[in-house]
């Protein structure tokens, strides 16, 4: 068998899109065109059985009033025979035909893909699939299921956030007189990277505020890469958000702040001893920590944390309690 995963950077709301709706759109945006790439250079290959893609995207939904973001795991399981008559159909009858020779989960739970999105009529029993149906007994009445033209539309998502160089550079000098006061301010604190000012950047197709930081830990926190991250985490970067959110009411130009922070433990070569970590913040989380309604963890959870430039999760608790993940 064939496995491959992914992570599909896109987030879609729990409350407007429903499980199948969120399920087709990974599996026509993202498990499709692997297929189409890695099914061909196999299907000569009698030893491969099947193809399993396994793609996790994000979903948020709100928590105590505030949003977060979660990730969900799409697993297609499909036959070699199935993947083969999905890619050679010519129309969604034969493709989602092929579909159902296979297994689709979502967090682990079975679910159904329907390619044309309209609610599937009841399977027929396999005893009774060549029988004529008996007529209705009067006095009763049938119903049909109402086409998918007839049923309500839902309203437009809104445009997403152009995150083009060009505006990137324009709210760059919109905020620069905060930005400049912020690191003439805060730099005994925050200890910015004097050759790395901060500076907006396009993250998850949203704008962050990236800040480049030192985080100088004392030699009790040596230990792994979690533990480095998260005691910088707690020690460092926590103590600057509320300072750096008063420098912003209400903004509305940008989606987050990112924290970039080179780790270096005291007593060790720079070189053993240096973690790059960035975090990834959404603003309505940073406010939400700001007011002491949502915990450091819940504020992890909300964001991304790269150890390294890898995507990881990171638990306070196990981190610094020793853990090593």
């Amino acid at each position: 068998m064939v496995a491959i995963t992914g992570n599909y950077y896109a987030a879609y709301s729990a409350q407007k899109i429903t499980p199948g709706q969120r399920a087709r759109s990974t599996f026509l945006n993202v498990v499709m065109p692997l297929l189409k790439a890695a099914v061909p250079r196999f299907q000569n290959n009698q030893q491969v059985q099947g193809f399993a893609v396994e793609i996790s995207h994000h979903i948020m939904g709100k928590v105590m009033g505030v949003s977060m973001e979660r990730p969900e795991n799409l697993m297609v399981f499909l036959p070699r025979s199935g993947a083969l008559k999905l890619l050679a159909a010519k129309d969604d009858t034969a493709r989602q035909a092929a579909l159902l020779q296979g297994q689709v989960f979502l967090n682990a739970q079975p679910i159904s893909i329907w390619l044309n999105d309209a609610v599937p009529p009841p399977p027929a029993s396999s005893d009774t699939a060549d029988t004529p149906s008996d007529p209705a007994p009067a006095g009763t009445e049938t119903t049909s299921t109402p086409p998918a033209a007839l049923k309500p539309k839902e309203p437009a998502p809104p445009p997403p956030r152009d995150t083009s160089t060009q505006a990137l550079a324009d709210v760059q000098l919109s905020n620069q007189p905060i930005v400049d006061r912020i690191v003439k301010e805060l730099d005994s604190q925050a200890h910015f990277v004097a050759y790395a000012p901060p500076k907006f950047v396009a993250f998850r197709q949203g704008i962050y505020l990236e800040l480049s930081l030192n985080s100088d830990l004392p030699a009790s926190a040596a230990g792994s890469r979690y533990k480095l991250a998260a005691t910088a985490f707690d020690d460092h970067i926590a103590h600057l958000i509320r300072p750096l959110l008063a420098y912003f009411k209400d903004e509305k130009e940008f989606d987050g702040m990112a924290f970039s922070t080179n780790i270096h433990v005291a007593g060790k070569s720079t070189g053993s001893a240096s973690e790059a970590v960035e975090f990834f913040f959404p603003l309505s989380s940073l406010r939400c920590y700001e007011k002491y309604d949502c915990t450091g963890q819940q504020l992890l959870d909300a964001g991304a944390v790269l150890i390294n430039g890898e995507r990881v999760a990171l638990d306070l608790q196990l981190a610094e309690g020793g853990s090593s993940h």
